[in-house]
């Protein structure tokens, strides 16, 4: 019996470590392209983020005032994202979106989410060089969410924008995996927590179908903040769908106007 409980920990410290080494890859989906590739809208733009490295985004630039700056979800890169933001792209307001690293024309690799949240902070510090807070619209996909909610808690934007977020990854994680401890997440985006800082108006817009971040962290977060946050719930409607669902181009509507 000794020796099968030893076993027993060794196999569950060697899922841990497996764990904590590859849920880079399991969280993470970056899709990479060479940087030949044309995008056929807006000026790319590369912000410098640590030595030798740059952030390719890209700023379309419809001569506003006001602009959204647009956090992708898990997969993909910005080409991906300007399909994702068309509902934007038919108001008067320009348009930024950062590639992370790894994705689209943005060399490196992530470790952990300090470099995804340090990262979105120059994206918005590059933005306040080019317009006044009170014009800057903060959205985020999925993933996204995290960058959205982390730099609206520690800058003033005019609106944050959440579709499809969770609590935190960590809590994405309980769902599948709940014997596995919180501190071997090195990716976790607790929004739960970013939140609490946000100081503008914020809309969550997400389906009741989404199998993949579920629908219940979005009620948890509207009942731990209550009227700090307006829910818009899209019935039968699932993860992929939402960032392209009527109710979320009604939200755009009365953001931007």
């Amino acid at each position: 019996m000794k020796w099968f409980l030893k076993f027993i920990l060794f196999l569950y410290l060697l899922i841990c470590l497996i764990a904590y080494l590859i849920q880079g890859k399991i969280i993470l989906y970056p899709h990479q392209v060479p940087d030949s590739t044309s995008y056929r809208i807006g000026q790319e733009v590369e912000i410098p983020i640590d030595d030798n490295l740059s952030m390719n985004c890209l700023h379309i630039d419809k001569g506003s005032d006001k602009v959204v700056l647009y956090f992708h979800g898990n997969k993909g890169n910005i080409g991906r994202a300007i399909y994702q933001t068309r509902s934007v792209h038919g108001q008067d307001i320009d348009v930024f979106i950062p590639d992370y690293r790894g994705y689209g024309k943005t060399e490196g690799s992530l470790w952990s989410d300090n470099q995804l949240l340090d990262d979105a902070d120059k994206a918005y510090q590059y933005l306040k060089q080019n317009y006044e807070e009170s014009q800057i619209v903060v959205m985020g996909y999925s993933l996204g969410s995290g960058m959205a909610s982390y730099v609206a808690s520690i800058h003033k934007p005019s609106h944050l924008i959440l579709v499809a977020p969770f609590t935190s990854l960590s809590d994405i994680k309980d769902d599948y995996v709940p014997f596995l401890p919180d501190f071997l997440m090195r990716f976790d985006l607790p929004n739960i927590e970013f939140i609490e800082s946000v100081t503008c108006p914020i809309s969550i817009v997400h389906g009741t179908k989404d199998n993949v971040v579920r629908y219940k962290f979005s009620k948890a977060l509207k009942e731990k903040f209550g009227d700090k946050v307006k829910l818009i719930t899209s019935e039968g409607q699932n993860h992929r769908g939402i960032i392209f669902d009527r109710l979320l181009t009604e939200e755009l509507d009365r953001v931007f106007n």
